[in-house]
C-alpha cells in the first residue's frame, strides 16, 4: 500500500489497490480528521472514521462509497460530504461523547418486529388472545414498519402510518392497527425494552361506522347456486368454495374457518379450541349433513391428490394452512354482483338468516359465539325492520284496496307471503 495521502485527489483515491492476500485495507486521508478509505479485494471504496482509542483502533463506517466511475466534480463532492461526517464525529468525542457504543447499541437496538415478537411470547399468548389473528393482523398491517427500528419510529411515522392505512384498508383496519401498535409499545416501555415515548399514543382514531350488510335469502341463493357444480379439484376456486360454504352454515369466523383442522371434527361436532375463539372461549357446533358431505368431499379429494395435511385448508406457507382467499373473493364477487359483501357479512347473514325464521335470540348468540348479546341484538333488529316495513305495507295495501286502487290478487299475494315469513 502506498503512504497515507493527505488531502487526496479523486484520482489519488482511484489509485487505491488492496494487497493481495488482504481482506481489506485502510488509507487514511485526513491527518486531523481520522478519515480513512476502506479498499477491498473487489475494488469497493468506502469511507470511514477510524481512530486508536482504549489500545484498539475503534471505526465507524460513513455510509458513504466512493466508485471510480464518477467524474471529478461528484467525487470531489463526495469526498468533501465524507470530511464533513468525519469532523462532526470527531467535535462529538471531544465533548466526552462515545459514537462508537452508540452505533452498536443502535445495532442491537430491537426493530418493531422483535418488539412484537416480545409482545406476541410475554403478553398474548399467556392471555390466551388470538395468537394467529393478532400474528396475522402484524404481518397484513406493519409491513412498512416492521424492519425499522423500535426506538426510531416518531409521532409523525405513527400519523403517516395511520393515514396511508385509512386509504388502504379503510378506517376500521387503521384504528385496530394503531390501536395493537400503542398496546406492544406500552408493554415495551413497562419491560423498558425502549426508553423513548410510545409513538402510537393519543393518536386520533377515524370515524368508524358499524357495518350491517348481510346477504338475502335470493342473493344467498344465487352464491350457492354459482357454487355447486365448482369441480372437486384441489385449487384456489375449489377452497374458496368449501370455505364460503362452510363459513355460511356455520357462521364461523374467517381465520377460524380456514386454520380448521380434521382433528378438530369429532362424532358430527366441530370443537373450535379457545386459542381460535375472539372472546377467549372455545366453541363446540353440531355439523349439519350439508357441512360434513363438504368436509368429507374435501377429504376425498385432498386424500386423491396425495395432498396430506392435517388442515382442511392446507396452505404452503409456515403456518400450514391457507390464510387468504383475496383474489378468488374478488372475482366472485364480481361474477355474482356482490361486490359490497366481505367475508365477514358471510356469517352475518346466518344470522339475519336464523331471525328471519324468528329463531330464539340466544340461540342466535350461541351459534355465533357472541360474547355479548347485544351484538347478537342488532343484526336481530334490523331483520325486525324489514318485517315490520312488510307489515306497515300490508296495512297500506289494504287502504288502497279500499280505495279501489290496487288489484285483489296483488294484496292476496302479500299476505300469503306474510303467514310464509311467520
Amino acid at each position: 500500500m502506498q503512504p497515507n495521502i493527505i488531502n487526496p485527489t479523486p484520482r489519488h483515491i482511484r489509485a487505491l489497490k488492496c494487497p493481495p492476500g488482504k481482506k481489506q485495507c485502510y488509507e487514511r486521508i485526513s491527518q486531523d480528521l481520522h478519515l480513512y478509505v476502506s479498499v477491498t479485494p473487489g475494488g469497493s471504496k468506502s469511507f470511514v472514521y477510524r481512530r486508536y482509542l482504549n489500545n484498539t483502533y475503534r471505526e465507524l463506517h460513513l455510509e458513504l462509497k466512493f466508485a471510480d466511475s464518477l467524474d471529478d466534480a461528484m467525487a470531489r463532492e463526495v469526498i468533501k460530504e465524507a470530511e464533513s461526517r468525519a469532523a462532526e464525529l470527531h467535535a462529538r468525542i471531544n465533548r466526552g461523547e462515545n459514537p462508537f457504543d452508540e452505533a452498536i447499541a443502535a445495532k442491537k437496538a430491537l426493530t418493531v418486529r422483535e418488539l412484537f415478537n416480545e409482545y406476541m411470547e410475554r403478553h398474548v399468548k399467556k392471555s390466551r388472545k388470538q395468537v394467529t389473528e393478532t400474528n396475522d393482523n402484524f404481518e397484513r398491517w406493519f409491513s412498512k414498519l416492521a424492519h425499522r427500528r423500535a426506538a426510531s419510529v416518531t409521532r409523525h411515522d405513527a400519523e403517516k402510518f395511520h393515514g396511508e392505512m385509512n386509504k388502504e384498508r379503510g378506517p376500521y383496519a387503521a384504528n385496530r392497527a394503531v390501536q395493537l401498535g400503542r398496546a406492544v409499545y406500552n408493554k415495551a416501555i413497562k419491560w423498558k425494552l425502549i426508553a423513548n415515548d410510545n409513538p402510537f399514543s393519543s393518536l386520533s382514531l377515524f370515524d368508524e361506522h358499524s357495518r350491517d350488510r348481510f346477504l338475502s335469502a335470493e342473493e344467498a341463493g344465487k352464491l350457492i347456486q354459482v357454487l355447486k357444480d365448482v369441480p372437486e379439484k384441489n385449487d384456489d376456486f375449489r377452497a374458496l368454495r368449501d370455505f364460503i360454504l362452510l363459513s355460511m352454515f356455520t357462521g364461523a369466523r374467517k381465520t377460524t374457518v380456514l386454520s380448521m383442522r380434521w382433528d378438530e371434527i369429532k362424532d358430527g361436532m366441530w370443537h373450535i379450541p379457545d386459542a381460535k375463539s375472539k372472546n377467549k372461549s372455545g366453541q363446540v357446533i353440531p355439523l349439519s349433513a350439508n357441512e360434513l358431505a363438504i368436509l368429507n368431499d374435501r377429504r376425498n379429494m385432498l386424500k386423491t391428490e396425495g395432498v396430506i395435511s392435517g388442515y382442511v385448508f392446507p396452505g404452503t406457507g409456515s403456518y400450514g394452512y391457507l390464510r387468504d382467499i383475496k383474489r378468488s373473493w374478488t372475482s366472485l364477487r364480481k361474477q355474482t354482483g356482490l361486490q359490497d359483501c366481505t367475508v365477514h357479512d358471510l356469517r352475518r347473514s346466518l344470522a339475519s338468516a336464523m331471525a328471519s325464521n324468528n329463531t330464539n335470540l340466544s340461540l342466535i348468540k350461541s351459534a355465533l359465539n357472541h360474547r355479548d348479546l347485544k351484538t347478537t341484538a342488532k343484526v336481530y333488529a334490523k331483520v325486525n325492520k324489514a318485517a315490520e316495513l312488510e307489515a306497515r305495507e300490508l296495512a297500506h295495501a289494504t287502504w288502497f284496496k279500499a280505495a279501489n286502487l290496487l288489484p285483489k290478487e296483488k294484496i292476496t299475494n302479500m299476505q300469503a307471503r306474510r303467514k310464509s315469513r311467520a
